[in-house]
């Protein structure tokens, strides 16, 4: 999937995030420019603050953070299927080494959350001037 691809998937999911607390604080139908800009700010400030949590959990995670706790699981979730309990048992070093090369994306999330925190930032100083 391409770059832009991703980060215009992500944008939606922010706008997602972001439109029930919009429609809760009443930003559509904001009758001050206080109204509106308390409602903007805390939809993006949302969007952002889960956005960029995903993006840290995915930077932790590629470090190999992780790592031990999913193989427990694997082996947990293994052993409760026939076809997993038949299947030769993948070791710790292997399982390890098949995670290090597959490491996730994370550069679109950290991206369009900034953008949603500056967003967010800046409908707070308006708020507070207006």
């Amino acid at each position: 999937m391409s770059a832009f691809k991703k980060h215009l998937i992500t944008l939606l999911a922010g706008l997602l995030i972001a439109l029930p607390v919009f429609i809760k604080d009443g930003l559509f139908r904001a009758d001050t420019a206080q109204r509106f800009y308390k409602a903007l700010s805390n939809g993006c400030f949302l969007a952002a603050v889960l956005l960029l949590g995903v993006g840290f959990l995915t930077l932790v995670s590629n470090t190999g953070f992780f790592n031990a706790f999913r193989y427990n699981l694997y082996s947990i979730f293994r052993g409760m299927t026939k076809k997993g309990r038949s299947a030769p048992k993948v070791a710790f070093y292997e399982f390890n080494q098949e995670k290090r090369r597959r490491k996730g994306r994370f550069s679109h999330l950290m991206v369009i959350g900034s953008l949603f925190f500056l967003v967010a930032l800046g409908a707070t100083l308006l708020f507070e001037t207006v």
